[in-house]
């Protein structure tokens, strides 16, 4: 998405966010790939069985998060990837700790 949006663009001079490099290109599935910074933005991308109440990413303006799809190889369906930047390593390490709590 965030591809076509710059194709539209005078001069093509916005450059997408650094996070959106991270995501491996096979089995990527079209245009799934999202730029976010806050939870109530996951909330709506992701819906799950197992909604999660909490901010356990600890998502807010100083993070940047991207999710996107992808077909498998092996398994029938999707597989979704998540990847989040921190400003600071303390605030990544508490999350991470969140995460593995539950």
């Amino acid at each position: 998405m965030g591809k076509s949006v710059i194709n539209t663009m005078p001069h093509k001079k916005v450059l997408l966010p650094a996070i959106l490099n991270y995501f491996p290109q096979q089995y990527l599935i079209g245009e799934s790939l999202k730029f976010f910074h806050k939870k109530i933005i996951l909330d709506n991308l992701y819906i799950s069985d197992n909604f999660i109440e909490e901010n356990i990413f600890l998502l807010s303006e100083k993070t940047d998060a991207a999710l996107a799809e992808y077909k498998s190889s092996i398994h029938e369906g999707t597989l979704k990837l998540m990847i989040i930047q921190y400003s600071d390593d303390d605030t990544a390490r508490i999350a991470f700790d969140d995460v593995i709590k539950l």
